[in-house]
């Protein structure tokens, strides 16, 4: 939403969270390959990352990301 993209850019204004360039390029260091969607959601307080990557042998990868820390909390895949 609108409003959704809005906040979030002014979180990332603020400090309070990393612009995803900065998030998505962190992820593919330990996960080479092309970022296919990303979500910014706010839960409990804490606005995580919802990435959906494509790695280089195929496998569609689904990983959270704190968006302050870029910390990686949790990390789903699947072969293709």
């Amino acid at each position: 939403s609108r409003r959704g993209r809005s906040q979030a850019r002014d979180a990332v204004q603020r400090g309070e969270i990393r612009p995803l360039e900065e998030v998505t390029a962190q992820v593919q260091k330990r996960y080479p390959g092309r970022l296919l969607d990303a979500q910014l959601r706010q839960a409990r307080g804490r606005w995580i990352y919802h990435l959906k990557m494509l790695t280089r042998n195929g496998r569609v990868l689904r990983v959270a990301v704190d968006a302050r820390t870029a910390q990686i909390l949790g990390i789903a895949g699947r072969k293709r």
